[in-house]
């Protein structure tokens, strides 16, 4: 269970009048000794926060729990009995009966633990069930949503000055800020990747400014072109640590299978099939062309789409 010690403060900072709204009421919360739910688009910053939170209440470390583990209930309830402050990533993808246990558990917490958890939501319907869930098994806790950066751009100017300081020290650049066409192109961008996106474009313009003091509009553009790149990479890399952490789960759930399973054939077979598919799909081709495309045989090419999930196990 990785125990985390509090860093210096991020880029939780802004003018806006969503942020400020979230700002007051995460000082209300502070004063309990409740639990702290935060739910938003991933990239918001709901880690960030809940640091903040800690560093209000006058706490120096945390356990912080990804849920997509499959010890992960193991270390909550460890983290439970030593009474220390945990926080749980991505709660929602708990299994249900894990999910139960929990909120029993949580619901006699008359020891005072200080915990959080993060839970990725799309929709304000999804969070208004969860919140009435815990309003009727009574826990103990405050839901608070994190507004995604595109409905607060008056902070995007703050956001990226700081994070363009710190990393032209970090790392010794030149760059001291940006243009007015820069900063007014950064405000314009819709940040669907919210402030992690914001704090790779900034830095990727920081690393291609080799002279001058103020970065133009052409590097901003070639750094946002380049951080598209990586945000979709790291989705991808979410997304296929969700696929194989389910995977592991199984087996964890289920010992009696563990000696006839084989994670990792059937793994690199899903890889294959999905990537098959994909390419026969989003490119309208014969499977002659894909197999050409994949740069396997055309009889290779149909073995991998043949193959099924419980193919492997």
């Amino acid at each position: 269970m990785p125990v985390r010690k509090l860093k210096e403060p991020s880029v939780l900072m802004g003018i806006s009048e969503p942020w400020l709204q979230l700002t007051e009421s995460l000082h209300l919360v502070v004063r309990d000794r409740a639990g702290l739910v935060l739910h938003g688009e991933p990239g918001v910053g709901k880690t960030a926060l809940w640091e903040y939170a800690l560093r209000l209440r006058g706490q120096a470390s945390y356990a912080w729990i990804d849920a997509r583990h499959p010890r992960s209930l193991a270390e909550w309830t460890r983290a439970m009995q030593r009474r220390q402050a945990f926080f749980l990533y991505h709660w929602h993808e708990w299994p249900p009966a894990w999910m139960e246990k929990a909120l029993t558990v949580l619901r006699k917490n008359r020891n005072g633990v200080v915990w959080g958890a993060s839970l990725v939501m799309m929709q304000a319907e999804e969070a208004r069930q969860w919140w009435q869930r815990w309003q009727m098994e009574r826990l103990p806790v405050y839901l608070l949503h994190v507004p995604p950066l595109r409905e607060r751009s008056e902070d995007i100017p703050a956001i990226a000055q700081w994070v363009l300081e710190a990393t032209a020290r970090q790392y010794q650049r030149p760059a001291r800020g940006f243009t007015v066409e820069a900063m007014e192109r950064l405000r314009l961008h819709p940040w669907w990747g919210n402030v992690r996106e914001l704090i790779e474009v900034v830095k990727q313009a920081v690393f291609r400014q080799s002279s001058g003091l103020f970065i133009e509009l052409a590097t901003v553009q070639k750094a946002i072109r380049q951080a598209h790149f990586i945000s979709d990479r790291a989705d991808l890399q979410a997304q296929w640590e969700t696929f194989v952490s389910r995977i592991l789960r199984y087996l964890f759930e289920h010992p009696e299978v563990g000696h006839r399973i084989r994670p990792w054939p059937f793994i690199l077979g899903e890889v294959r099939r999905l990537t098959a598919q994909s390419v026969l799909q989003l490119l309208q081709v014969r499977e002659e062309d894909a197999a050409r495309i994949l740069g396997v045989s055309l009889r290779t090419l149909r073995q991998y789409l043949k193959q099924r999930p419980d193919h492997w196990i």
